[in-house]
């Protein structure tokens, strides 16, 4: 591990990204990898830096992003190969100003081909904006379901976010048992997986990242409620998207992203709503109970008190251009 300021960090990497993609779709794309980088996200920082097919891939960074709104509360974002946090940017913002103009929007984006990063910091942007926020994603098959040892489903994450009179709530979770991005994290610092979390090419545990690479990610638990709510991430980001058939059978069209926001005050008032939600947030933090999102940011407090933070040696090593 190597420590880097934080200054010179979001210079490497704005640089980093910059020359790749030019200002506006770097900056979309800066954002959601320091949040989960700050948060103590693991596998979703800029580890996926290293990944061969990491969300900042993209065969037309340049294309125009074609956004249709379909209603009054709704809109569909169609990418052509552009990064897939640019895209989810988008559909974010499509999103926010749907619902703050009409109360409630749902948005589907589809058309990349990589994973949108940690869902907490989109549903939070959102709750930012006095909004409740729901999100989930669809990639490409790395888990294998209840039942199966094959990869059908992708890792799935889900999140919502709440908005409250201090910080938001903010729940963020994937339906398998790790990422794809955890195991090449893993698999580049040589360590091995902890046990049940994948299996090999053949079907077989294994706690090589290497093997389950090759193989398949188990759900979040050997209950068929974990890979019975993968298939509901699976039905709202594939066709709710314009994604189709099970994921595997065409990976360009696995990937999908959808979110939906709304007023807290569509139902009741909003002072009451306010109201009644910082009563069961304080009287949770009275019994010592953390909130979903609250470790995340006592983490991110430390590193910006600091001003410096530990990156693995060969994220430090591309971002200051000593290797490739």
């Amino acid at each position: 591990m190597k420590e880097i300021t934080l200054a010179a960090l979001e210079t490497q990497l704005t640089v980093f990204l910059e020359k790749r993609y030019g200002s506006a779709i770097a900056k979309d794309c800066i954002e959601p990898l320091l949040y989960a980088e700050y948060r103590n996200k693991i596998g979703q920082g800029l580890a996926k830096l290293l990944n061969k097919k990491f969300p900042l891939s993209a065969e037309h960074p340049h294309s125009a992003l074609n956004i249709a709104q379909t209603t009054s509360v709704s809109a569909r974002v169609v990418a052509q190969n552009l990064p897939s946090y640019h895209v989810a940017q988008t559909a974010m913002r499509t999103c926010a100003e749907l619902a703050q103009h009409s109360g409630i929007a749902v948005v589907g984006a589809s058309g990349f081909n990589a994973s949108v990063g940690a869902l907490g910091f989109y549903v939070e942007k959102l709750a930012q904006q006095g909004l409740v926020a729901h999100c989930v994603a669809r990639s490409s098959a790395q888990v294998a379901p209840f039942g199966s040892k094959n990869p059908l489903f992708g890792t799935n994450p889900l999140a919502w976010a709440f908005p409250t009179l201090k910080e938001p709530v903010v729940f963020d979770m994937t339906s398998s048992a790790v990422t794809f991005s955890y195991l090449v994290s893993q698999h580049l610092k040589g360590e091995k997986l902890p046990e049940n979390v994948a299996l090999d090419e053949s079907g077989m545990p294994t706690i090589e990242p290497k093997s389950a690479m090759n193989g398949a990610i188990l759900p979040f638990s050997e209950s068929p409620k974990a890979s019975g709510l993968s298939l509901m991430v699976e039905l709202i980001a594939g066709p709710l998207t314009m994604g189709q058939g099970l994921v595997g059978e065409n990976e360009d069209e696995a990937w999908g992203f959808f979110i939906m926001a709304h007023k807290p005050d569509l139902i009741v008032e909003r002072s009451r709503y306010f109201e009644s939600i910082q009563k069961i947030c304080d009287h949770l933090a009275q019994l010592g109970i953390t909130l979903p999102g609250e470790k995340g940011r006592a983490f991110e407090t430390v590193i910006k008190n600091q001003q410096s933070i530990q990156l693995d040696d060969k994220v430090y090593d591309l971002l200051a251009g000593l290797h490739t």
